[in-house]
Order: structure tokens, then sequence, then C-alpha cells
């Protein structure tokens, strides 16, 4: 990980302070489901490539953990593949983010224990930083106060197999 931040501060001449890395996998029991599942727009109609396949249809959708890990874990069905993978997973961690504040999560301590327990089996954050304390501070962030940024990229590469880094065969 310290190379990694060496590498992108060069790369953006952004100072990174903090680290904190998300297993999307472990997130979907940890944070929708006791929120009672999160609220998500779909952008078009697609099939899972996962068991049990299910279909997403476009418009919001009310998930259940499972369901949102299962749409944001797709990126074969895209144009753009990974990156829109990626887009979905930062509305998935938006759509946590507005329904812990509709709820109160943030700002009731028995909440927000609750929420960090479950949370920080989901979350690997460095040395120093305190996922309760930063909780706390930023329990009037908002979602629309958020902004996800994603590297520049011209596209992916598609190798003489059709194998693509992006949206795999």
């Amino acid at each position: 990980m310290p190379l990694t931040v060496e590498t992108v501060e060069q790369f953006t001449n952004v100072y990174i302070d903090h680290v904190v890395l998300i297993n999307l996998r472990r997130l979907r029991g940890a944070s929708p489901t006791p929120l009672g599942g999160v609220d998500m727009y779909v952008d078009q109609t697609i099939t899972s490539i996962h068991k049990p396949h299910r279909v997403f249809t476009k418009g919001t959708h009310h998930f259940t953990g499972a369901q949102a890990l299962d749409y944001v874990r797709q990126r074969e069905q895209f144009g753009n593949g990974d990156l829109t993978r990626v887009k979905h997973q930062q509305e998935f961690l938006k759509a946590i983010m507005d329904k812990a504040t509709s709820t109160g999560t943030l700002t009731s301590i028995g909440k927000l224990n609750s929420f960090l327990g479950a949370l920080s089996k989901a979350v690997l954050v460095d040395k120093g930083f305190d996922l309760g304390s930063m909780a706390w501070q930023l329990h009037s962030l908002r979602s629309s106060d958020m902004t996800f940024l994603t590297s520049p990229t011209s596209g992916f590469a598609t190798e003489s197999d059709g194998e693509s880094a992006g949206r795999g065969r």
C-alpha cells in the first residue's frame, strides 16, 4: 500500500492523509442490510452474469446487500466495462451514506456504534485512522457533499485473443 500511495501522490500531486480499503463482498452484509437496504438507480437493464442471474431493470430499485453487491460487480454488459463498474460502486457507497443519514444512524451513538461494528468488518484503514472518530466528525456530511474521482484513462486495449482488462471476453 505505501508504494501505491506514493505512486498516486506523484501522479496527482495530491498528498494522501489516510487510506481506507473497502471489501465490497464484506460490505454487502455489513452495511446495507442493517440499514434496511439501499436505493440505487439502474441506468440500463442487464442480466447478472452471477447466479442466481438477477435481472436488473432500468430505474430506481431498493436493494438488499446481496442484490446491491451483485449489481455493482457487473462489468461485461457495459461498453466501458470496469469504468462503469467503478461508477456503480461509487454510487453504492453514496447510497449507503444516504441511508445512514436518512435513518439517523450517523447522529445516534447507539446506531452509529452498531453500524461501525458491522462496517469495520468490511474496511481496512491505515495506522492512525480512527473510523469511529472520523464517522462522528463527519456525521453531518451528506452524499451530495461527496465527490468521487476516477483516474483518467483513454480506454482499454483488447488483446488478439479478445481479452480486455476492462471488459473481459
